[in-house]
């Protein structure tokens, strides 16, 4: 009964689609199209051997791809068995099987569609670059940078080419613009020339101090807040890392000196100009004479630093860095290396804020930024041999602690 109802339904089929199973060659498939034969048949006037030194002669990726499938079929492999072994679905492998045998082995070469118009012309893209080169108030629009939005309208407006926002975005990342914010700059700051000019008359004046047997150190204080230290890290995907928080005001404040491969910090309760000059007294102990670069504080520009300046009989000479200069001062990074050690930490009270810094200094967990060439007199060493250390200076009997 199964038979014969198959038998039945194959000769209906064979009906519809006009099928002769007497006649060889191929058959016309359900679309009407020509059915693709496979081995021997399948593009009779090549063998794979033609194929294969064809397909090493190629370079455009999407023409190898065709006549791998075309050797595939070669090889008698059923559509199904060449669309699983190419990740790819039957009709896909099926279009490239008739695109191979239609435009045959000769015809299948490097050569890439053109494909669609650009909508922006060279000429037009050279337009906006010189639009782009002033700033959005001189040509009319209110906004200090410039937006997508804006570059689309004045495209339409102006050229007439009605584009999308991602077509203007592409085209700014190809003449070299990225949308990014902008750096924030303090409200005062010296300018190129103040800082040039300072550069190369300090960079003559510490060189001569370096031959007289000076050592040269940069100085500044910061301060280190009590709670929670939160700075970006590597976390699982999936819910929130959460540190206890404490808003307490409370804050560790530090001293330090910057030499040439070594710093000195001391833990202190105020940074006035007393506290200044003894720690500068343990400096010259280990250093010896020294030369201090620093900022325009008032604790370092009092009366009480000039008359110790007097006193130390030139062991120790200021220089000032140029008002709202701070970058010029490398002992900024190392304050900006002390706080990211201790990101992501909680601390009680204040000692247990002084222990981690410490313990930071102690562990060598910091190294010293090196100097700036302005700092470095050139052919001129100073051998100093100390290392970076930590005093607690908070206490009636100050403790030290050395980098291992």
């Amino acid at each position: 009964m199964f038979n014969s109802n198959r038998s039945a339904q194959k000769s209906i089929t064979d009906k519809v689609f006009n099928r002769d199973a007497s006649k060889d060659g191929p058959r016309p498939t359900a679309k009407g199209e020509e059915r693709i034969q496979k081995g021997d048949k399948f593009m009779p006037d090549h063998t794979i051997e033609e194929m294969e030194e064809r397909m090493a002669n190629l370079k455009e990726c999407k023409e190898k791809t065709v006549l791998l499938a075309c050797i595939k079929r070669k090889e008698s492999k059923t559509l199904h068995t060449i669309a699983k072994e190419m990740c790819r679905r039957p009709d896909t492998v099926r279009g490239w099987l008739a695109r191979g045998r239609r435009r045959s082995l000769n015809d299948l070469d490097d050569h890439k569609p053109p494909g669609r118009a650009r909508l922006l012309t060279d000429t037009m893209t050279k337009t906006v670059q010189e639009w782009l080169s002033k700033s959005p108030e001189e040509l009319g629009y209110e906004r200090r940078r410039w937006q997508s939005k804006m570059i689309k309208g004045m495209i339409s407006e102006r050229l007439g080419v009605e584009c999308s926002i991602d077509t203007v975005r592409r085209m700014m990342h190809n003449v070299g613009y990225s949308f990014r914010k902008s750096r924030p700059s303090p409200h005062k700051s010296a300018s190129e020339e103040e800082q040039m000019q300072f550069k190369k008359t300090t960079a003559e004046r510490l060189r001569a101090m370096a031959i007289l047997g000076y050592v040269i150190m940069a100085l500044d204080e910061a301060s280190c807040m009590v709670g929670g230290w939160n700075d970006y890290g590597w976390l699982p995907v999936g819910g929130h890392e959460t540190i206890p928080m404490s808003w307490s005001k409370k804050s560790v404040r530090l001293m330090g000196v910057l030499g040439d491969g070594w710093f000195h910090i001391a833990i202190v309760d105020s940074t006035n100009s007393e506290t200044l000059e003894s720690f500068i007294d343990k400096i010259r102990a280990v250093v010896g004479d020294v030369v201090v670069v620093l900022d325009n504080v008032s604790s370092h520009k009092s009366q009480k630093m000039d008359e110790y300046e007097r006193d130390s009989n030139g062991g120790m000479v200021r220089i000032f860095l140029p008002k709202y200069a701070p970058q010029l001062n490398p002992i900024e990074v190392l304050w900006r290396d002390l706080k990211r050690a201790l990101a992501g930490n909680y601390f009680d009270s204040i000692d247990d804020l002084k222990a981690t810094i410490t313990g930071i200094v102690n562990n060598s967990e910091l190294t010293p930024p090196k100097l700036m060439d302005y700092m470095l007199p050139e052919g001129v060493q100073q051998p100093i041999k100390t290392s970076c250390r930590i005093w607690d200076m908070t206490s009636e009997t100050p403790c030290l602690a050395v980098a291992a």
